[in-house]
């Protein structure tokens, strides 16, 4: 009985954590990354953090937002100019944050977001992706 519990624990804690992604981008001066958890296919819990490296600055924002998957995918370009289609996910509380997920594999994300408004250094620290942020295996501590 307590192993049967401890394998469904086990199994579950490991459905849970798979729907956990993070996502980097760094560069010279900036680490942009996203941390999502999916609260469905179509609803996401969402945490940007941004670091300027040069500059001693650091700022980050969460919140939940919504796809509308009865929409055609937008189409985003690669770092070489490859169109892939992408789920567009936007935070209907705030005005102007949208992330757009790579639909087929979820290996990319872009962010665009109104960083005047939500940054507290928006020259600095910007929200929108700065590059493209691919999927990172970067584990939680």
């Amino acid at each position: 009985m307590v192993t049967q519990s401890l394998s469904f624990r086990h199994a579950q804690k490991k459905r849970e954590s798979s729907l956990e992604v993070s996502y980097l981008m760094e560069n010279d001066t900036l680490i942009q990354m996203i941390r999502i958890h999916y609260l469905s296919q179509s609803e996401i819990l969402y945490k940007i953090y941004v670091k300027n490296k040069k500059r001693g600055l650091q700022d980050s924002i969460s919140g939940i937002a919504k796809a509308h998957l009865d929409y055609d995918p937008e189409i985003d370009e690669d770092l070489d100019g490859t169109a892939y289609p992408a789920i567009e996910f936007d935070d209907k509380r705030r005005d102007y944050i949208y992330i757009r997920i790579e639909a087929i594999k979820r290996n990319k994300i872009q962010i665009n977001a109104n960083d005047s408004l939500f940054s507290k250094y928006p020259l600095y620290c910007p929200f929108s992706s700065q590059s493209i942020l691919f999927k990172s295996k970067l584990k939680k501590k």
